[in-house]
């Protein structure tokens, strides 16, 4: 009989443990949304002498932006070209006046952006 009881202790301080738990992260979940509102997110990308992939990389970045996207952050897509010596840069800089999200880079611009 008091092993039940203390058992039954046992067990009634785990549950409400778990539930005390169980809100206290949704509150923390919730209380993070709030903090990450009106944030930028950026997805950094490196590439060179990718002419023919270069258009269907940014599309797919583009795409998981969108999917992704709750309201809660403003994402931005930064790609850097590594000194190209194909169409790389000149596909993205067609690319860039099309797609708000996106940023074209040069390695030395990007270098300078960061010094800023």
């Amino acid at each position: 009989m008091f092993l039940d009881f203390l058992v039954g202790v046992f067990l009634s301080f785990f549950a409400i443990y778990g539930l005390v738990q169980t809100i206290i992260n949704i509150f923390s979940y919730i209380g993070d949304r709030r903090v990450f509102k009106d944030k930028t997110v950026y997805t950094v990308v490196a590439v060179k002498n990718e002419e023919n992939r270069v258009e269907n990389i940014v599309h797919s970045l583009l795409l998981k932006v969108l999917k992704d996207d709750n309201g809660a952050y403003n994402r931005k897509i930064s790609v850097i070209d590594l000194g190209s010596t194909d169409k790389t840069m000149e596909l993205l800089e067609i690319l860039k006046n099309d797609k708000p999200y996106l940023n074209v880079y040069s390695i030395k611009e990007f270098v300078d952006e960061i010094k800023k």
